[in-house]
């Protein structure tokens, strides 16, 4: 290998780094909002008949696929740590380890990269274990949301105030 070629694979690894680094950044964006979105529906919903074992089949999907954004975190860790390796190696041969130390930070992007992926598993670990206990806090409890009046002579933040019809010609 010579120097040009070290330097192409140690900028192509870093490259490759942070495309999966912000492709998971992404990810958990969307999947952390779907969590609380879903969490949020099935707290203000009616839970009368069918629905606790509705919620029930909801919190265990999300559970599940809890455990599976946590393996694909996992993955995601390996392959930076695999991705940073290749990258020392050209690095070791062009004379550098880094192409951006951040001292702030503890030094080069892997060490971001994992406390990042280490507060991700920690999150989808609570949120797992919310997912696990949610289905019988929800079937023990009508809502954790306060009820809205449907008495047309009090009327709620929701509801408008009547205003009697007048006869103009």
């Amino acid at each position: 290998m010579n120097r040009t070629q070290a330097e192409k694979i140690f900028a192509e690894q870093h490259n490759h780094a942070r495309h999966l680094f912000t492709s998971l950044i992404s990810w958990w964006t969307v999947w952390t909002t779907v969590n609380f979105v879903t969490m949020g529906w099935l707290a203000g919903s009616n839970k009368t008949g069918s629905a606790s074992s509705f919620i029930t089949a909801v919190a265990w999907i999300f559970a599940i696929q809890n455990i599976l954004g946590g393996v694909a975190c996992a993955f995601a860790y390996r392959a930076l740590i695999r991705i940073h390796r290749l990258a020392q190696e050209a690095g070791s041969f062009i004379g550098t380890d880094s192409p951006e130390p951040i001292p702030e930070f503890g030094g080069t992007p892997i060490d971001i990269y994992r406390a990042t992926i280490s507060l991700m598993l920690v999150v989808l670990c609570i949120f797992c274990g919310v997912w696990l206990i949610a289905p019988h806090y929800l079937a023990t409890s009508t809502s954790i949301l306060p009820a809205v009046s449907s008495s047309p002579t009090h009327p709620t933040p929701m509801q408008p105030t009547q205003v009697p019809a007048t006869n103009q010609p």
